[in-house]
Formats: C-alpha cells, structure tokens, sequence
C-alpha cells in the first residue's frame, strides 16, 4: 500500500484501485484502445490501477460556466461546449 500526501491530506492507495486518468467532455476518441466510462452530462472517464505515480492521475478540476466565463491562466484552452445533463 502506498502513502501519498497531498494539501495536508493523507490518501492511501492499493495497487489494484482504480483512479480517474483522464476526462472528456463530449465524444471519447473513436479510434482510441482505451477504455471509457461514460457518466452524466456527456461526461466520459478514464480510469486506471493505481501505480504509485500520482502525477498519472486526475487530482483536480477546475470548470467554468456560463457564456460569459474568462479563463485568465496562459496556456489553458476554455472549450465552448456546454456541459448537457440529461436525467
């Protein structure tokens, strides 16, 4: 079992836990070998064993709504795809 602390918080994590790797707003690649879970609000994730390297996995999100939103950070994209939730 791993230790992995992170903003004073302590997590552990087996070997065989399955972590998110990636997110995708909208359609997973179709060409892609990877496998993708799909979620609410056309939502898509990937998730992976957990191999000691933290840096392989999501550990934050930041999103931004409305028309109106401004990512003031260089070098990130603001994609203008409206998250849709069905219910």
């Amino acid at each position: 079992m791993e230790e992995i602390i992170t903003s004073s918080k302590v997590f552990e994590f087996a070997t065989k836990d399955l972590l998110v790797m990636d997110i995708i707003i909208g359609n997973p690649p179709q060409n892609s070998k990877l496998l993708w879970e799909r979620r609410p609000g056309g939502i898509w994730v990937r998730r992976g064993e957990f191999n000691s390297k933290i840096d392989d996995f999501v550990t934050e999100v930041d999103v931004f709504f409305g028309m109106d939103a401004v990512d003031p950070r260089p070098k990130w994209a603001l994609i203008r795809l409206p998250i849709q939730f069905k219910y």
